[in-house]
C-alpha cells in the first residue's frame, strides 16, 4: 500500500494552496509536496534548475491545477522558463536537457560539464520537522527513529543545539498534514 511513499500523502495537496489557514503552513504543504516529488527525480539536469511550485487559477481565481518551475540559476534573464505540470512528472527530461546545452553553449561551459551544484535550503525548524515527516513517510521509518543516537550526532554535527522532536511530535505532525490534506480531496 505504501510502495510509493511520499505520493500516498502528497496526491492529497491538488487544491490544498487556497485552503492553507496560514502562510507558514502553506510553504509547510508545499515544500513537503515539492520535496516529496522531487525525492523520486533522478536525472542530474534538475541541478541546473531552481524548482519552484506555482498554482494556477482559472479565470475564477479557482485554483485549475499546479506545474512545476524550472528556473536557470546560471543565466535566468537568458533562459526561458520550463513548466510542468505536476502530474507530468516521469514523461523525460529532453527539453530540460536541450535548454541546458543551450544555456551551456551560450556562456561557454563545456559540453558534458557539470555547470551548476545544487544549493541548499538554510536551516529552519518548520523545514526540519516537514523532512523528518516525508522521511518517515518516503522511507516507512517509525515515529522514533528520531530517538537513535546516530540521528541526533549527525544532525547535532550539522545545526548545533538543534531541538529535535519528539516521535510524538512528528506523529502529531503527520496526522495534522493527513487531516489538513484529506479536506482537500
Amino acid at each position: 500500500m505504501l510502495r510509493y511513499g511520499p505520493y500516498l500523502i502528497v496526491r492529497l495537496l491538488v487544491h490544498v494552496n487556497s485552503h492553507a489557514s496560514t502562510m507558514m503552513e502553506l510553504m509547510n504543504i508545499v515544500l513537503f509536496f515539492s520535496e516529496a516529488s522531487k525525492s523520486t527525480w533522478r536525472s542530474k539536469v534538475y541541478d541546473h534548475f531552481n524548482i519552484t511550485l506555482r498554482r494556477e487559477v482559472d479565470d475564477y481565481q479557482k485554483p485549475k491545477k499546479l506545474v512545476f518551475v524550472f528556473t536557470c540559476k546560471v543565466d535566468p534573464a537568458h533562459h526561458t522558463l520550463h513548466v510542468r505540470p505536476h502530474m507530468s512528472i516521469g514523461h523525460g527530461t529532453k527539453n530540460l536537457q536541450e535548454g541546458v546545452r543551450s544555456c551551456d553553449k551560450r556562456l561557454g561551459v563545456a559540453a558534458g560539464a557539470v555547470s551548476v551544484q545544487p544549493a541548499g535550503e538554510p536551516y529552519t525548524p518548520a523545514g526540519h520537522r516537514t523532512l523528518i515527516a516525508l522521511r518517515c513517510a518516503k522511507n516507512h521509518c517509525p515515529f522514533n527513529s528520531v530517538l537513535d543516537d546516530d540521528y541526533q550526532a549527525e544532525v547535532e554535527m550539522l545545526q548545533p543545539r538543534t531541538i529535535i522532536p519528539s516521535p510524538q511530535m512528528v506523529s502529531c505532525d503527520i496526522k495534522a498534514m493527513y487531516a489538513e490534506m484529506s479536506k482537500h480531496v
